[in-house]
């Protein structure tokens, strides 16, 4: 009986059905690198002659490939099926492509892992308030509990979601073992799927039998993105070509921006498509469900200077590469959008990185793709720089032929472990046993490869800042620095976080300014003051730095920042005291807004826990206190309590962390504490790690 009643559980519960058939086709060649085709059988059935092409191909290619089938159910069953092969030989798997109907994952409580997204989960509808993502199936270090199944979110066309939140109790930050890609025809797009499925399978084989040369990048930002500052605009093409000095060749960057003076982007912008120099699209803009907005001006309505997917499902798009920094365009769970309309145009995309929810203006989605350009795959690009809402439509193992005279294919996996392979190429920017031109990503991935590995120190980036070699190399300095003291609680690091932003707040390039100052709103320390000062005047004409950095001074008390303006030498100077003075009111007045919504009890609940939801962005020292108190008030709302305990997790990259992580201590220790929020204090708090792990350090802090 207590069998059949576990059954009946696991059936009603939406687990594991093993019950269903699986094929697992072992590669036919042994290359030392492995790969995995997850398919749906009827997919299988149908494009079996494109699936084994591929798969001869990426055998070829140097990828020995599973091909994994079956009738799948839910994502557990396919996970599962994935770890098998995984587990064989950890350190030597890639990858995964799933291939037609692999069944889509939404997650919930998770916005600690998502960059812009912040949402009531509670408020609104569970299609619009989950993430999809495919990190259920490359991060196998996350942990995830199922909620519920429906085929019912509007405009899925039908399709069945899975919604799953992450475990309080799992890792709190992503690590994917091997990245993933996704082969998915969308139901709204007219024709058979199958053969659309099979066409893209022959393109993406011949594009590893053969190559091809990597040529000019186009880039193009929509109205309204970055402030359409042209000094950001600027920053971000100095950086790409600081990254990847292939683009500092003649004519190897085309840029499209919007301007009021010239209204036809969205014409000049799809001509640029079709043009067969141009091999990666680069889009920096705003977008929604199917749509792009390059040409967006929110005065006069649409216009129709929007780019809707349909207009791209039917443009012979020629860049085989496509980056959309754009919201909405990869949502896994549409019957169409922006990214599938791209990798099934009647062009030569093979690949689209794209995500599915908000994204972020100032993202730096090119963090790591200069390797590209030295003929790595674009999934291992992406993996080195993972989101929760990021997807890789289409092949994740397309590469280039390389730039250089050395090739990057694989280099990541076959080294995976490799400390003195990576220290070399660390100091010289070119891989072991080749001399060559240096590739600055190289630098940045060896810096990336080493702290993943605990071989870095927050001391060594600091000392290696010091020898000056490039901005992109000293902006990554500057984040895995953040993200060494964002994983503990150590002085030294804080010590050396200070440090890397003083010099990156001063630093003549804009996009390293930019981001120092959303680090610096993190971090929040007020020995930050006299840097961001500085960098007020050294940016007078870069609004969008400007913005950054007013936002990082305004999370220093008002009182502590005028006292500390008034005895600086900055404060005799007329332009930055002019400036001054018409931005603090406002960035001032907006935190009283919040403080005074947020305390409150005249004001309904809903509106309340909206704001305090908005405090993870902007999380105020001084405000530490307030929520600890809240969260300890038994006569408050209790969804509002979780939603402060929640919040305090967001300190993480605070200078104030230690004292957070000193009153979650006090309030754990006290045996009448609301259970449910010692629940939340303890686990679901993105500060979880440093406090079952690192909580001994606070006794030396």
């Amino acid at each position: 009986m207590k069998k059949i009643l576990l059954l009946l559980a696991m059936f009603i519960g939406g687990m594991v059905s093993y019950g269903q058939k699986v094929d697992i086709e072992k590669p036919k060649t042994e290359t030392g690198v492995r790969f995995a085709v997850v398919i749906d059988g009827k997919t299988f059935q149908k494009c079996k002659k494109e699936v084994y092409a591929y798969r001869d191909a990426l055998e070829k290619d140097g990828l020995s490939t599973y091909i994994i089938s079956g009738e799948w159910e839910n994502p557990e069953q396919v996970k599962e099926e994935i770890k098998k092969v995984y587990t064989e030989n950890p350190k030597n798997f890639e990858g995964v492509v799933l291939v037609g109907d692999i069944p889509v994952v939404m997650v919930r409580n998770a916005q600690n892992l998502t960059r812009s997204f912040k949402m009531n989960e509670n408020k609104f509808e569970k299609g619009r308030s989950s993430v999809p993502s495919d990190r259920f199936y490359d991060d196998l270090g996350l942990d995830f509990e199922f909620l519920t199944k429906s085929s019912s979110v509007k405009e899925t066309g039908g399709r069945e979601l899975f919604f799953y939140a992450l475990k309080p109790d799992s890792r709190q930050y992503l690590n994917p073992n091997f990245y993933s890609g996704r082969i998915l025809f969308p139901s709204g797009f007219k024709g058979d799927k199958y053969k659309e499925i099979g066409k893209f399978l022959e393109r993406a084989a011949a594009a590893h039998l053969a190559p091809p040369q990597m040529k000019a990048m186009l880039l193009s930002r929509g109205a309204l993105s970055e402030d359409e500052d042209f000094n950001a605009r600027v920053g971000v093409v100095e950086m790409l070509k600081d990254q990847i000095s292939f683009l500092n060749r003649p004519n190897q960057i085309q840029v499209i921006d919007f301007s009021k003076d010239t209204p036809s982007q969205k014409d000049r912008l799809m001509e640029a498509l079709k043009q067969s120099q141009n091999t990666v699209f680069y889009y920096r803009g705003h977008g929604n469900y199917g749509v792009m907005a390059p040409g967006f001006m929110p005065t006069h309505g649409s216009s129709g200077a929007e780019i809707k997917d349909a207009e791209i499902l039917k443009t012979p798009v020629q860049p085989f590469l496509v980056l959309l920094n754009s919201c909405f365009n990869g949502a896994l769970f549409r019957n169409r959008d922006m990214a599938p309309a791209f990798l099934f145009s009647p062009g030569n995309v093979l690949a689209v990185q794209s995500v599915g929810i908000n994204s972020h203006q100032d993202e730096w989605d090119s963090r790591y793709y200069g390797i590209i350009y030295g003929g790595a795959r674009v999934g291992e690009a992406f993996r080195l720089e993972p989101l929760l809402e990021r997807t890789i439509f289409g092949d994740p193992t397309f590469h280039f032929k390389t730039v250089y005279n050395y090739d990057l294919k694989d280099f990541t996996v076959k080294n995976i472990d490799n400390e003195e392979y990576w220290r070399h190429a660390m100091e010289t920017g070119v891989p072991v046993g080749v001399e060559g031109e240096r590739n600055k990503t190289i630098t940045s991935v060896a810096i990336n490869r080493l702290c993943n590995m605990r071989k870095l120190s927050s001391t060594d980036l600091a000392n290696f800042w010091g020898k000056k070699l490039s901005p992109s190399v000293m902006l990554e300095c500057i984040l895995q620095t953040a993200e060494i003291y964002g994983r503990g609680c150590d002085s030294i690091a804080r010590e050396d976080l200070l440090s890397v932003l003083n010099e990156g707040l001063k630093s003549n390039s804009e996009f390293v300014v930019r981001q120092s100052g959303m680090v610096a709103t993190q971090f929040a320390d007020p020995r930050l003051e006299d840097a961001l000062l500085y960098s007020i005047k050294l940016n007078m004409n870069r609004p969008r730095c400007l913005s950054k950095v007013m936002v990082a001074l305004g999370m220093i008390p008002k009182e502590e920042m005028l006292k500390a303006f008034e005895n600086h030498p900055l404060s005799k100077d007329p332009s930055v005291t002019i400036f001054i003075s018409k931005q603090k009111d406002a960035i001032y007045k907006q935190k009283g807004i919040q403080h005074l919504v947020i305390t409150d009890k005249n004001t309904g609940s809903d509106r309340r826990i909206l704001h305090s939801i908005t405090a993870k962005n902007t999380p105020f020292p001084d405000y530490i206190p307030l929520f600890v108190s809240m969260v300890e008030d038994e006569s408050l709302n209790t969804e509002l309590r979780l939603v402060l305990a929640d919040v305090l997790g967001w300190y993480e990259y605070s200078y104030k962390k230690s004292d957070v992580l000193k009153e979650i201590k006090r309030m754990l220790s006290n045996p009448s504490f609301d259970a449910t929020m010692r629940n939340s204090l303890n686990m679901k708090s993105s500060l979880r790690d440093v406090l079952i792990k690192d909580l001994h350090r606070l006794e030396k802090d």
